[in-house]
């Protein structure tokens, strides 16, 4: 029996037996983990505002074999804004859903979850929640190890300017395109650059017209199927 400290985000929460909520957490250090909050369905419950999906909180966990239970919540942020729109709710979910999905259990990757912070704030704070969420999933695919081509096409090594189309790979020119790829207008190409090359804190500045948006999203949701195997359910709250 041990117990031991985390800080991260409720990425998952559902409910187990009659009162206690079962919850997928990303934890500082120590990536995915899965823990039980018993009680905390209770109306009184001390543990009750930091088991909700997205909340950020300072845990203590009791260890007992292979089970793990929170005996310690401390809010740090609830991300509540998220809940009162529709879109800014659905492209959280997608966000956490991703991650839930791909990320490892107890393996640490802190610069992932650092990503999920910043990106949850910015919807937070009302901005495009599309571009917020492309933003998101372009830079997870790379500090996930699994980098999109942006700068160079992957076929002929040739820069890549203007005329391109986004493939399995990563950004295509236009002598190498095949079927079954998504056409990139220079403003979906320039954002895939500005999104890859600079540091997290600043990828989510860049403008971008609604047709370049939507080429963003389908490029994303290619490159996901593709490399990580992965279909977010949640997107589907945003149609």
């Amino acid at each position: 029996m041990s117990v031991f400290k985390g800080r991260g985000i409720v990425l998952k929460a559902y409910d187990q037996g009659e009162s206690d909520k079962r919850l997928a957490l990303f934890l500082k250090e120590r990536g995915k983990i899965y823990v039980t909050a018993r009680g905390a369905r209770k109306p009184k419950s001390k543990y009750m505002a930091g088991a909700q999906i997205f909340t950020y909180s300072d845990f203590v966990f009791f260890e007992k074999g292979q089970m793990l239970s929170v005996t310690q919540v401390d809010l740090i942020e609830s991300f509540y804004p998220l809940r009162m729109d529709l879109d800014r709710f659905g492209a959280a979910c997608c966000m956490v859903e991703l991650c839930d999905k791909v990320i490892m259990e107890s393996v640490g990757a802190d610069e992932v979850l650092h990503l999920l912070l910043l990106s949850l704030m910015q919807l937070c704070k009302g901005k495009n929640p599309a571009i917020i969420q492309r933003a998101f999933e372009f830079k997870f695919y790379q500090l996930s190890g699994i980098e999109p081509a942006v700068f160079n096409c992957p076929k002929c090594g040739k820069t890549l300017e203007s005329e391109a189309v986004f493939g399995h790979e990563g950004a295509l020119c236009k002598n190498c395109r095949a079927g079954g790829q998504v056409p990139l207008t220079p403003s979906a190409l320039k954002a895939l650059q500005q999104i890859i090359e600079l540091p997290t804190q600043h990828i989510f500045s860049f403008e971008i017209d609604p047709l370049s948006l939507e080429q963003l999203e389908a490029a994303s949701m290619l490159f996901m199927r593709r490399n990580f195997e992965v279909t977010l359910k949640s997107m589907d709250s945003l149609k």
